[in-house]
């Protein structure tokens, strides 16, 4: 996740910019391969010397007009964001700049494919919400915030803040989500990278969701970042090949965490007879402190699913407060510790089910 003087720009490969101007309103887009299109009013010292005689009338300003972003943090920027993602999303390998120094308000947002491959959102301000819920257009997700929806080859990178504001709204950053069972996955080949995301999960990987990378992320306070919940309704559910790593998660309720449904009805929780499967899950190089009042490590699978072929290396967990906690909790469960592990995971069942 350099940057304009006010500005929000789409930038392009082929070096084609379309900047969303604090203080222009009557400016057009003109798309030409290889040209700099540039909506923001000349500067003073730009500006030509006024005409001695009469000139032709100028063309009257078009009927509609780009929205302006504001990012003084005082106005609801949404329109002008999607009309930037709107813009990106036609050319390939195009890059939306959040510039630094400003901070954007924007409303629960679907930022939705199919988009040319390449694209970049890169976040080097700050993004937060408007007021709560209650005050969001009716029409808009009450459940979610920002939804990066159905899309290939695409980075969410930068070293700005994506700023939760307060706790009156669900979900951070929703990266993954099937429209219905028709639909193919949502989002592949994802990469997260140097943001700075709070409030409750964080980051929250759905079903659809194959070849992401998180790297460089600050995560806090928050419930950390979660795979899931999958498998609601005993719908299909498939996630594969994420990795986390060079990421700080601090003041959450959990750590990297994998939820998964099994259904039930009534009050209490039916044990099924299929579940979603876990298997192939890596913990290496994680380090921090937890609450003793609960397990550091929490392993509960399936009766009939068991998780499998999870690998521990190079973890250590202390306690924030009190004497190490040395109960981690496993429920069929099978994996190896490929080095010693503070707490010993000594519940975790070696081989195969």
């Amino acid at each position: 996740m350099d940057l304009g003087r006010w500005f929000l720009f789409v930038w392009t490969v082929v070096a084609m910019v379309v900047t969303l101007s604090t203080i222009n309103v009557d400016a057009r887009y003109h798309y030409h391969k290889g040209q700099k299109v540039n909506v923001s009013p000349p500067s003073p010292s730009d500006e030509a010397p006024a005409p001695s005689v009469p000139t032709t009338p100028a063309e009257p300003p078009p009927a509609s007009s780009p929205s302006i972003p504001s990012g003084d943090g005082s106005l609801d920027d949404t329109a002008a964001f999607r009309e930037a993602w709107k813009a990106a999303s036609a050319v390939e390998s195009a890059t939306i700049l959040v510039p630094s120094d400003k901070v954007f308000m924007i409303t629960s947002t679907i930022f939705s494919g199919p988009c040319k491959p390449g694209l970049v959102f890169q976040v080097d301000g700050v993004l937060m919400p408007t007021e709560g819920p209650e005050c969001w257009p009716k029409a808009n997700s009450r459940k979610q915030w920002l939804v990066i929806y159905r899309l290939n080859d695409m980075k969410l990178t930068g070293n700005g803040i994506i700023e939760g504001n307060t706790h009156k709204w669900v979900s951070m950053v929703h990266i993954c989500q099937d429209s219905g069972p028709s639909d193919g996955p949502a989002v592949n080949d994802k990469v997260l990278h140097e943001l700075e995301l709070s409030r409750d999960d964080c980051i929250s990987l759905g079903t659809g969701c194959s070849n992401v990378d998180i790297d460089g992320v600050t995560c806090g306070p928050s419930h950390g970042i979660s795979i899931g919940s999958l498998g609601v309704h005993n719908s299909q559910a498939c996630v594969s090949n994420i990795t986390v790593c060079n990421t700080i998660i601090r003041e959450s309720d959990n750590g990297v965490r994998i939820k998964t449904w099994q259904g039930g009805t009534g009050s209490e929780c039916l044990n099924q007879k299929s579940a979603v499967h876990v298997t192939d899950i890596q913990y290496r190089n994680i380090k921090g402190t937890y609450d003793v009042r609960t397990p550091p490590i929490h392993f509960a699978c399936s009766d009939t699913m068991a998780c499998t072929n999870i690998t521990m290396a190079e973890v250590e967990l202390l306690p924030e407060e009190g004497d190490l906690l040395d109960d981690p909790f496993c429920w069929n469960a099978y994996g190896i510790e490929e080095t010693l592990t503070i707490p010993p995971i000594g519940c975790l069942q070696e081989g195969m089910p």
